[in-house]
C-alpha cells in the first residue's frame, strides 16, 4: 500500500510537471523569436541566478521539514514551521536589500549592464523564498493534490502574463515582471490558506538548531546540484556570449524535459512516504519503493534518449528558430542522458536522507560540481557548447557511480538488469520503426513518426512483460486513479 501512495503521489505530480512543461514549451518559441537569442540569453542567466541564490538563502530547511514533519503533531508544525519561515524571510530581505542598492556590478557582469533585471531580481527572490517554505509544507504533509494544483495555476499564471508582457514590447523585463506579479499573488493565498491548514503559532526557535544541522550540509548540495545544472550558462556566456547561451538552453530544456520532470517528481514524492515507512521500522517496502521508482524511470528515459537522437532538430525548429536549432540540436541526446543519470542519483540518495547522512550526500554532489567545472573549463573554449554537454553527461554519470559505491551497504534499489536489457531493446526496435515512417511519410513526418514510435514501444514492453504482474496491477489502478 505504501509503494501505492508514493506511485500515487508521483503520477499526481508527474501530470502536473508535464502539464507544466508543455506550457513552458508554449512559452519558448515566444521568448526566442520575440527577444532573439542575445536576450534570451539574459533571461536564462536571470534564472539561472534566482535558482542560485534560492539554494543559498533557504539553508536546507526545506529538507528539514520534508523529513520531520511526517512524523510531527500539527501544533509542533505550526511552531517549528513559523520559526523557519521567519529566518528564511529574514535572510532573504537582508540580501535582497544590499543587492537592490548595490546593483551595478552584477548588472555589468552577467546583465549586460541591465540594472532594472537586477532589482527585480531582488524582490522575486524575497517573494520566491517564502513561497518555496509554503510549498514544502505542503509536501511535508504529503497534500500533493494541492501542491500540483498550485504550482500548475502559478506557472500557467505566468506564461500567461510573460506572453502579454512580451509581445507588447516590454522584452526580458516584462517577463520577470509576470514572475513577481503572479508569486506575490501565490503568497497571499499561502498566508491564508496555510492558517486554516495548520493555524498560527509565534516562533519558537528551540528546534531551529536541530533543523540547521541537517538542512545546512544539504546546501552544498544544492549549490553542486546548481553549478551542474546550470553553471554552464555563466561559462558558455563568459567564453563565448549571450547569444551561444541563447543556442544551448533550449537544447538543453528539450533534453531535460522528460527525465529532469520524471527525476524531480519521484524525488519530491519519495522523501515525506519513504520518512514515515524508515521511521516506523518497513526497511523492506522501502526497498520495494525505490526499485519500483527505479525501473519506471529507465522504462521512460530509455526511449526518450533514443528518440532524442532522431527527432532533436525538427523538433526545436518547431520550438524555436532554425538558427539556433542548426546549432545545438546534437547536445539534446546527450543533455537527456545526463538526466537519466540524475534520476538514478536522486532514488539513490534517499538512503543518505533516510539516514540523516546529509553530509554525506553533500559531498557527493560537491565532487560531481568539480567535476562539471573542470570539464566546461576544458571543455567549452575548445568545442564550444557540445563542451558543456559533454560535461553534464560525464558529470553526472560520475555522481551516480560515487553515490552508488557509497550506499552499497545501505538501502538501495534493485537494478533489474534483464528489465534494462529489455527496454533498451525495444527502443532499439522504436527507433527503427521511427526512421522508416520518418523517411516514407512526407506530412508531418516528425510528428507521425513520434506517436507510432511511442505506441510501438508500449506494445513491445507490455508484451514482454518488463513489469511483474503486481506491478501491473499497480500501474492499472494509478491509471484508474483507484490509490489518489
Amino acid at each position: 500500500m505504501s509503494v501505492k501512495k508514493v506511485a500515487s503521489d508521483t503520477s499526481i505530480l508527474a501530470l502536473s510537471r508535464m502539464m507544466i512543461s508543455l506550457s513552458n514549451l508554449i512559452l519558448l518559441p515566444l521568448l526566442t523569436k520575440k527577444l532573439g537569442a542575445a536576450e534570451y540569453g539574459i533571461w536564462v542567466q536571470a534564472w539561472a541566478t534566482i535558482m542560485l541564490v534560492i539554494c543559498l538563502l533557504d539553508m536546507g530547511l526545506p529538507y528539514s521539514m520534508s523529513r520531520f514533519f511526517p512524523s510531527k503533531g500539527k501544533k509542533e508544525i505550526s511552531k517549528d514551521f513559523y520559526s523557519i519561515l521567519f529566518l528564511i524571510i529574514t535572510v532573504a530581505v537582508i540580501f535582497s536589500a544590499f543587492l537592490f542598492i548595490f546593483p551595478e556590478k552584477i548588472a555589468g557582469l552577467i546583465f549586460e549592464d541591465n540594472i532594472l533585471v537586477v532589482k527585480m531580481l531582488s524582490l522575486i527572490i524575497i517573494v520566491w523564498s517564502c513561497d518555496s517554505a509554503f510549498f514544502e509544507i505542503l509536501r511535508a504533509l504529503r497534500k500533493m493534490r494541492r501542491y500540483s494544483i498550485l504550482i500548475f495555476l502559478q506557472n500557467v499564471t505566468e506564461i500567461g502574463l510573460a506572453a502579454i508582457l512580451v509581445i507588447s514590447g516590454k522584452g526580458v523585463v516584462g517577463a520577470m515582471a509576470a514572475i513577481l506579479i503572479t508569486r506575490s499573488a501565490l503568497l497571499a493565498y499561502f498566508i491564508v490558506s496555510t492558517y486554516k491548514l495548520v493555524g498560527f503559532s509565534f516562533p519558537r526557535f528551540g528546534n531551529l538548531k536541530a533543523y540547521l544541522k541537517f538542512g545546512l550540509p544539504i546546501v552544498p548540495m544544492h549549490v553542486s546540484s546548481w553549478i551542474v545544472a546550470s553553471s554552464d550558462r555563466y561559462m558558455i556566456g563568459i567564453f563565448l556570449g549571450s547569444r551561444f547561451v541563447g543556442y544551448y538552453d533550449p537544447a538543453y530544456l528539450l533534453g531535460q524535459s522528460v527525465p529532469f520532470l520524471l527525476a524531480s517528481v519521484i524525488g519530491f514524492a519519495l522523501t515525506p512516504t519513504l520518512s514515515k515507512m524508515f521511521d516506523e521500522g518497513d526497511i523492506r517496502e522501502v526497498v520495494k519503493t525505490l526499485s519500483f521508482m527505479l525501473k519506471s524511470l529507465l522504462v521512460i528515459t530509455i526511449p526518450f534518449i533514443f528518440g532524442s537522437v532522431l527527432l532533436s532538430k525538427p523538433v526545436l525548429i518547431l520550438l524555436s528558430t532554425e538558427e539556433i536549432a542548426t546549432n545545438s540540436y546534437r547536445l539534446v541526446p546527450l543533455v537527456a542522458l545526463g538526466l537519466m543519470f540524475y534520476g538514478i542519483k536522486i532514488i539513490l540518495s534517499q538512503t543518505f536522507i533516510l539516514e540523516k547522512k546529509t553530509k554525506m550526500l553533500g559531498a557527493t554532489y560537491t565532487f560531481s560540481a568539480l567535476v562539471n567545472i573542470t570539464l566546461n573549463l576544458v571543455l567549452i573554449p575548445y568545442i564550444g557548447i557540445m563542451g558543456a554537454a559533454i560535461s553534464t553527461a560525464v558529470s553526472y554519470f560520475v555522481d551516480v557511480i560515487v553515490v552508488y559505491r557509497w550506499t552499497r551497504k545501505g538501502i538501495i534499489p534493485t537494478f533489474d538488469i534483464n528489465a534494462i536489457v529489455k527496454m533498451i531493446a525495444c527502443s532499439s526496435l522504436m527507433g527503427v520503426w521511427m526512421v522508416f515512417y520518418k523517411s516514407t511519410i512526407s506530412y508531418f513526418p516528425a510528428v507521425i513518426s513520434l506517436f507510432s514510435g511511442v505506441i510501438l514501444y508500449l506494445v513491445l514492453i507490455y508484451t514482454i512483460r518488463i513489469f511483474t504482474e503486481e506491478e501491473i496491477k499497480m500501474i492499472k489502478s494509478i491509471v484508474r486513479m483507484k490509490t489518489i
